[in-house]
């Protein structure tokens, strides 16, 4: 008997692979359904994405309430750290420098890292 994956609403971070030989791309965003989330990226994303693997590099899950507030938390944090770039027009999308950053993090209640590896 197969058991259905119940998706539940949170705030994520993904990776796309090395964007140059130095940054990479990272995208911080809410959602109520990861997997397709990661699906939609890849297939209907920005020119950065489309046709690339994502890699979940943290995922916490929050009510559905509070899912944008700590998103826009998390955003205005890593704009105001170094080695984090806004790619271009893109709201979500940051383009990393691994030779700055050695880990992401995502402050809900409390801090979760997860380390790049370039």
């Amino acid at each position: 008997m197969s058991k259905t994956i119940k998706a539940e609403p949170g705030v994520y971070a993904l990776g796309f692979g090395m964007f140059d030989e130095f940054r990479m791309i990272v995208k911080l965003g809410e959602t109520g359904d990861l997997m397709s989330r990661c699906s939609q990226h890849t297939q209907k994303g920005n020119s950065f994405v489309r046709g690339r693997t994502p890699t979940v590099l943290l995922w916490c899950p929050v009510s559905k309430y509070n899912t944008k507030r700590y998103e826009d938390k998390n955003r205005e944090l890593w704009d105001s750290l170094p080695g984090f770039e806004r790619a271009f027009h893109c709201r979500d999308t940051y383009l990393v420098d691994v030779r700055e950053v050695a880990e992401v993090s995502l402050t809900i209640r409390k801090t979760y890292t997860a380390k790049l590896c370039a």
